[in-house]
């Protein structure tokens, strides 16, 4: 009886549902309050564990000044056993807030971390990234990043994806919404680069390996031995020192043995003081035979298949 009615109708509903669909949000899940906040820290990749911890203290003591906040606990780094390992210029901040009727805006976390990014701002060599640990654990998972959204960039020349990666950030900076916005840290490392002189090693009659050893062990550290206590065992190893290891003076000291002829024939020399002297074990330093030079190199290289 209405039919034509019913047609109008239809098509009404369909150009308000065509009209409302494009600004409903896009989120998989509607975003929780945890009621606790997670606060990422990254710093610089040359930092010391000493000015790590120094620095997230001083985050701390800003973030108990805000009033919401009851208790800041903070972990710096993560070890290398897990499939998420964190270096020492990376800290996790989790906030814990105080119940809601406590809080100057009732009910606003949003209010809370837009108060804890004003803190935080003008911290030099510090970037802060807001998160919720939930919230934190499943972007890990579902993206592998600890981000809602993450643009990936690949490229060979590490320095031109830095370049790129820092003007998408600063155009990403200007979409509404967004916050937080950061760049991966590709590079900024400092490294000893020991480039053997080969001309130096064969004048001397050594072979690349022998200087290879011996940076091998001082630096890098050698087994020479176990310890067996009941059913477990455990390497010695053997390198330098701590204070010595990032000496680059006392690394260009390294002593590296040059050969010595072990056989005589006794027709031939006849002085047994001679036989004696030409045993004797002779050595050459590491700085004579290469070349030892600080480098910044790249602090990470991340492959996908």
């Amino acid at each position: 009886r209405f039919r034509a009615a019913a047609v109008v109708l239809a098509a009404g509903l369909l150009l308000i549902g065509a009209y409302v669909f494009p600004k409903l949000g896009s989120e998989f899940t509607p975003k929780l309050k945890e009621g606790t906040v997670v606060v990422r820290l990254t710093m610089a990749p040359s930092i010391a564990l000493t000015e790590s911890t120094r620095t997230a203290l001083i985050v701390e003591r800003r973030l108990m000044k805000i009033p919401e906040v009851q208790e800041v606990v903070t972990r710096i780094g993560r070890g290398e056993v897990g499939a998420h390992t964190d270096p020492i210029n990376s800290a996790e901040m989790y906030v814990l807030l105080k119940p809601k009727e406590q809080w100057r805006q009732e009910g606003d976390q949003s209010f809370i971390e837009d108060v804890i990014r004003d803190e935080l701002g003008d911290i030099p060599g510090v970037l802060a990234n807001l998160t919720q640990p939930i919230e934190m654990t499943v972007d890990e998972l579902l993206e592998g990043v600890r981000a809602e959204l993450a643009i990936k960039v690949f490229g060979e020349d590490l320095d031109l994806l830095k370049q790129k990666a820092d003007e998408i950030a600063a155009v990403v900076g200007t979409v509404r919404g967004a916050a937080d916005i950061q760049v991966d840290q590709v590079s900024g490392t400092p490294q000893l680069l020991i480039r053997p002189d080969r001309e130096a090693v064969a004048r001397y009659g050594l072979n690349i390996s022998d200087v290879q050893e011996v940076v091998e062990i001082a630096v890098g550290g050698k087994p020479v031995g176990q310890v067996f206590e009941g059913d477990r065992r455990f390497d010695i190893v053997v390198r330098l020192p701590e204070h010595l290891r990032e000496d680059v003076e006392a690394i260009k000291r390294l002593p590296i043995p040059l050969p010595r002829q072990e056989k005589f024939e006794a027709s031939l020399v006849s002085n047994a003081a001679l036989i004696e002297e030409q045993k004797r074990q002779f050595f050459v330093t590491l700085g004579s035979v290469a070349d030892l030079v600080v480098v910044t190199g790249p602090n990470q290289i991340s492959r996908e298949d």
